[in-house]
């Protein structure tokens, strides 16, 4: 594993903090098994699941100098839930002191 994670709201997916993704049950064989990558993570803050219109949304960010370390989150990044394809990123600027 590689960090944090995040469940989906229905509880079936775990989004990790490098961009993989893993089924979740309640049978222990059929637990946290891979079902696929966000394409073209490396680095998240953090993800959330819009479960109403079967997106993710993830703030992915830029590695710190430590293992995992994220500096700040630079874009955010859409994906399908069923596929996991991407819909959209966009750029953003953190301000400093903001």
């Amino acid at each position: 594993m590689c960090g944090n994670m995040w469940p989906t709201r229905d509880g079936l997916r775990l989004i990790t903090r490098c961009g993989n993704v893993f089924r979740s049950a309640d049978i222990q064989g059929q637990d946290m098994v891979y079902n696929g990558r966000l394409p073209n993570v490396t680095s998240l803050v953090s993800a959330d699941h819009a479960q109403g219109i079967g997106r993710i949304l993830v703030l992915a960010g830029e590695r710190g100098s430590g293992f995992g370390d994220v500096v700040a989150a630079s874009e955010l990044r859409i994906f399908e839930y069923e596929f996991l394809n991407p819909v959209l990123t966009g750029s953003f600027w953190i301000l400093p002191g903001s």
